[in-house]
């Protein structure tokens, strides 16, 4: 609970300066990380999986990770410069950027399972995932 009361504390002081934070919740800078970083993911796996299920992870996370309010992905990259008391490099900023993702991706699955659990058929104004044609 402390610990829960700390980042809340933290997280809304990095949102009411918007000097420190204005370069870095710059949304398009953040989104354009995505599609390098699925790139690089399907890279990574395109050894140990067929190339059916590589596309199919490529398909699906087009489908259900970008196009929602990314605020977790956001309070990583504030929580970051706050915590480091100074401005980030393009190094740290970057890092950010990738953890935030890491994050949106956590909270897309959640989503996706979700969903099915309470059998939604509309997600982020588009149907669900699961209620695509060819998803079973």
């Amino acid at each position: 609970m402390l610990l829960a009361c700390a980042i809340t504390s933290l997280l809304t002081k990095a949102f009411i300066n918007p000097l420190k934070i204005s370069l870095l919740q710059d949304k398009e800078n953040f989104n354009s990380r995505f599609d390098q970083l699925l790139t690089d993911v399907t890279t990574y796996i395109e050894d140990d999986l067929t190339k059916d299920a590589v596309a199919w992870l490529r398909q699906v996370a087009e489908y259900t990770v970008p196009g929602g309010k990314q605020n977790r992905g956001m309070s990583v990259v504030n929580a970051y410069q706050h915590l480091a008391g100074r401005p980030l490099t393009h190094i740290e900023i970057d890092q950010s950027f990738v953890l935030g993702w890491c994050i949106e991706w956590l909270q897309a699955f959640f989503l996706v399972a979700d969903d099915i659990m309470d059998n939604s058929s509309m997600r982020r104004g588009k149907p669900c995932w699961y209620k695509q044609v060819g998803v079973h």
